[in-house]
């Protein structure tokens, strides 16, 4: 008699248990990454939406934590986490393999539209409020040091507050991303938006990616965001959440301060 010994070894290989990838992202940048506060561990927002739609095109889960920029630096270092959106500073992370674009942020300089064609000549006569860090993003859009040396321009932690000082005219210039002072604008004075005349007068758009400590795991992730891409769901995720939080007229837009002006029509 003849006995048959199957490698238990092939059963098992052929039974693969859903991949979980570990991601963490800066805390609430709505309506990029927007945490659900009754049940923290669930995310939503565009780039959460897309980030996930890519990995389920590859047949990866996602598991997502949120923290502080400082920590989120550390924890991807220290290999906590498997990837990181909007790494605030690479260069103190470790084995960075960063994906294709994900999505543009949309940093403006918002005004009234009476401002559109003077508000560069006119800059120092006007109050200036930015996000922090903004003064390094914008530097090129004003004179020079123009942001560093003026009495007029403050920084503060808040993107909800510089909505409110643009909606309620208490600021000239706001410097802020097109969708997330729209978000702030629309969900706390949507009255006062719509009368007051606000559009984006000059628009810088900044590339934002996701950073991966295995190469391997980056190179699937890119190969299932160029599959959305080119069945469409990554447009109609990215055109959800423009007509949701977008109403402002741009006038001028620069995929970076380096690039010729590209029309908007």
């Amino acid at each position: 008699m003849k006995i048959f010994i199957i490698p238990l070894l092939l059963f098992f290989n052929s039974v693969s248990a859903d991949e979980i990838i570990t991601i963490a992202a800066s805390d609430s940048i709505p309506p990029y990454v927007m945490i659900d506060h009754a049940h923290e561990s669930k995310l939503s927002g565009l780039q959460v939406e897309i980030v996930d739609a890519a990995f389920s095109a590859v047949g990866i889960k996602t598991k997502w934590q949120t923290m502080p920029n400082n920590r989120l630096i550390i924890h991807y270092a220290k290999n906590n986490v498997d990837a990181a959106l909007n790494l605030p500073d690479v260069s103190r992370a470790t084995s960075n393999y960063s994906s294709d674009v994900l999505v543009y942020y949309r940093n403006c300089v918002i005004g009234n539209v009476s401002l559109k064609n003077s508000w560069r000549t006119s800059s120092k006569d006007l109050k200036i409020l930015g996000f922090q860090t903004a003064k390094a993003i914008y530097a090129d859009s004003f004179p020079t040091k123009y942001l560093e040396n003026n009495s007029n321009y403050i920084e503060v932690p808040s993107q909800k507050t510089l909505a409110y000082h643009a909606v309620n005219a208490r600021a000239d210039l706001i410097l802020s991303d097109a969708l997330v002072f729209s978000y702030y604008a629309q969900s706390n004075w949507p009255a006062q938006l719509e009368k007051s005349g606000l559009a984006c007068l000059h628009e810088l758009k900044l590339p934002r990616h996701i950073g991966f400590k295995d190469k391997a795991i980056r190179d699937k992730f890119n190969k299932g965001l160029e599959q959305i891409k080119a069945n469409g769901l990554y447009d109609s995720i990215n055109d959800k959440y423009s007509k949701l939080f977008s109403q402002l007229q741009i006038f001028q837009s620069y995929k970076s301060q380096q690039d010729n002006p590209i029309a908007i029509k």
